[in-house]
């Protein structure tokens, strides 16, 4: 059992990646569907993308190991709620891995990205200055995968509205790499400051990063 990276903090949280090596066949006979599941498995086209979504629904049932169907929806801005259990939830997945996070007391945001040189094209776009010098530091790709993973995280864990990435959530100066990384959310009518989880893997080529508010 691929189960790649497992993490619980008391009663607080859940997080897990699964390393996907298993056929659609492996998830499919250890899942329940819902209609609505069925419609969606159905519409995929992109049979990675197909077993991506496969493997957040097994890891889903795998930490919470409810008796019958889960019952999953989406917010307009794409946040995922189980509608039948009071679990806050939140996926990722990307080249071959699946992240989930789950509690039943915080909102959870979790992101899993690819350390890839192409991350230096869109910096611009969810970079600020300070983070700007950080990165001119030293381990350009590996800062820059951190830094948009580390704000995807909180954007999901946050769940309300958009934030603007490169000036509404600040990555306060730290030395790297680093496990935990303090960064200030600057949204109008909603600012605090929180400690957002960080795992590099190298050898795999991902950044993982979580937090619980």
């Amino acid at each position: 059992m691929p189960l790649h990276f497992y993490k619980r903090i008391d009663h607080f949280y859940e997080l897990a990646v699964w390393k996907i090596v298993e056929q659609e066949s492996f998830f499919i006979s250890r899942l329940l569907f819902t209609a609505a599941d069925e419609k969606r498995l159905s519409e995929f086209q992109n049979p990675t993308r197909r077993l991506e979504w496969l493997a957040t629904r097994y890891l889903i049932r795998y930490l919470l190991n409810p008796p019958d169907l889960i019952e999953m929806g989406a917010k307009e801005n794409r946040k995922p709620f189980i509608s039948n259990l009071k679990s806050h939830v939140s996926i990722s997945h990307c080249r071959g891995f699946a992240a989930v996070m789950v509690s039943d007391e915080m909102q959870v945001g979790v992101d899993i990205e690819g350390i890839h040189p192409r991350i230096k094209k869109i910096a611009h776009k969810f970079v600020n200055e300070v983070e700007e010098q950080m990165v001119a530091e030293g381990d350009e790709v590996e800062k820059l995968s951190a830094f948009w993973s580390l704000k995807e995280s909180v954007f999901k864990a946050h769940g309300e509205g958009e934030l603007v990435f490169a000036d509404e959530i600040c990555i306060q100066p730290t030395v790297w790499p680093a496990n935990v990384l303090e960064v200030e959310l600057r949204k109008p009518g909603f600012e605090t400051s929180l400690k957002v989880n960080l795992k590099l893997d190298r050898e795999e080529e991902y950044v993982l990063t979580w937090v619980a508010m």
